[in-house]
């Protein structure tokens, strides 16, 4: 049998923290129960060992997951700082020079425009720059999982930070003079209208975020659930979102159907489905048929009911308290009435296709404090 790599035995044992996170996670909120559905679903070919696993491993392995993980890679003991710093120290120049050949590359096309018998184009141009470089360390997650877990070579680093913005280049009409040419001196002849035609051409770059990044590449739950797992080694911090997470939000999920495998558009900066402008998204979409109930995530009351035909279309707003609200869009139907109380898991909408909307889905929004912030932390 091959010897397997550093990082390879680093995955598998990151793995374990994973499960036996869960495990402890279902012991707490389900007892006993809770911890042995847990063990059977992440260690049913290894059932056997489970409690081994249980007992010894769990405190040890938890206060030295990012040395086992990045320790092992060099024979230096390299912690997980160091190594991230070694492969990827060159992180934001490689972003830095991947959008100056994309803007050179834009200023480049204004050769290519023609003069027409009848008429000219003036081409003016500009670039438009939204959002910032994605948080290092949430790239080498991300990335380390894209490889399945195999060391990086500088060169696949290089490449794949072309992933790290979207483009999208635009042309506006601004203004055409027309202008009438003289007969021919010779032989008296006509000549036709001639044209200035004045053209903005507009590129837009846009950095995205990691769940962006992640939906792009077409990651499942497990694989966004393992670059989660990653990042928090790599920074040391006890989080599965990329961010603090905030106390007193504890909600279910609000379709019928398992929401990590619908979602359709992550939070934060994308391309618009619809126009194909840049756009931040301030929920997550989540498919799903039409007429799919919706439940409320949390107790709380309803403080706003809309049947709208633009934005949001059907809307269902609820208020939970302490600053948090939630948002249901897009609905086809809506059950219930503004002021009413309704309790976590009861029916307020169904999923529709009004509105703003390609299909069929849910949007799901979480604010707090006015502030829209991402859903799937919190979603269970």
């Amino acid at each position: 049998m091959a010897k397997k790599s550093g990082l390879q035995t680093a995955v598998n044992t990151a793995h374990h923290a994973h499960a036996i996170r869960k495990i402890i996670k279902g012991a707490m909120m389900g007892g006993v129960k809770g911890a042995a559905v847990q063990a059977v679903k992440n260690y049913w070919f290894k059932i056997a060992g489970i409690a081994f696993v249980l007992i010894i491993i769990p405190v040890v392995f938890f206060l030295s997951l990012p040395a086992i993980i990045f320790g092992s890679l060099f024979s230096s003991g390299q912690t997980a700082e160091e190594l991230v710093e070694v492969y990827y120290g060159d992180y934001r120049w490689y972003a830095t020079q991947h959008q100056s050949i994309i803007e050179k590359t834009f200023w480049d096309t204004f050769e290519d425009f023609d003069y027409d018998d009848d008429s000219h184009t003036n081409i003016s141009g500009s670039i438009k720059e939204q959002g910032s470089v994605m948080d290092r360390n949430w790239f080498v997650a991300i990335h380390a999982v894209y490889l399945e877990n195999a060391m990086p070579t500088y060169n696949e680093i290089w490449d794949f930070s072309r992933n790290l913005f979207e483009t999208r280049i635009t042309e506006a009409e601004t203004g055409r003079k027309t202008h009438q040419i003289p007969p021919c001196p010779e032989t008296g002849e006509e000549r036709p209208l001639y044209s200035v035609i004045s053209v903005t051409r507009t590129m837009e770059i846009i950095y995205i975020d990691q769940y962006r990044l992640m939906e792009i590449l077409g990651f499942g739950s497990d694989e966004i659930e393992w670059a989660e797992l990653i990042y928090s080694t790599i920074t040391g911090t006890d989080i599965e979102s990329g961010g603090a997470l905030i106390e007193g939000i504890k909600l279910i999920n609000p379709l019928p159907i398992r929401w990590q495998s619908a979602v359709t558009s992550n939070f934060g900066n994308r391309v618009d489905p619809i126009d194909g402008s840049a756009d931040y998204h301030t929920g997550i979409d989540l498919k799903a048929p039409e007429g799919t109930d919706i439940k409320a995530v949390m107790d709380g009351e309803v403080v706003s009911v809309v049947f709208g035909e633009t934005g949001y279309g059907y809307l269902v707003k609820i208020d939970h308290g302490d600053g948090i609200e939630t948002l249901y869009a897009h609905c086809s139907a809506i059950y219930v009435t503004e002021k009413q109380e309704v309790t976590q898991g009861e029916i307020i909408a169904a999923v529709g296709n009004t509105g703003k909307s390609t299909g069929n889905h849910l949007h799901f929004e979480i604010r707090v404090n006015g502030k829209a912030i991402n859903p799937r932390p919190y979603l269970n």
